[in-house]
């Protein structure tokens, strides 16, 4: 997991992708680029790892500047106007019901 962590944070993650693909057989030294196809799971894992990790920052971002931007510009008397309103929407009447007459 530590590796795949190292990938998703872009921090020389080539230097990674290079060391597997030099990988070979059980007991065998390391031979260059012994199984390129494993660069294929590294360049997916950042291209998709960075997509995502993109969308979850811009996300989170256009959630705050959602959340402030209902707050930050408006001046007291609108704050008030807000809570009352907000008052009012709990705040129901009680229902008089006429007494029986029998």
């Amino acid at each position: 997991t530590q590796t795949l962590l190292e990938v998703a944070s872009l921090s020389d993650w080539s230097s990674t992708m290079y060391g597997a693909m030099d990988i070979t057989s059980p007991g065998q030294s390391p031979a260059r680029n012994a199984n390129a196809q494993y660069a294929l799971y590294f360049v997916g894992f950042v291209i998709l790892g960075g997509f995502l990790l993109i969308n979850l920052f811009v996300g989170v971002l256009c959630d705050h500047i959602n959340l402030q931007r209902g707050v930050v510009f408006l001046t007291d008397g609108q704050r008030r106007w807000i809570a009352l309103q907000k008052t009012l929407s709990i705040i129901r009447p009680r229902l008089l019901c006429a007494a029986p007459r029998s």
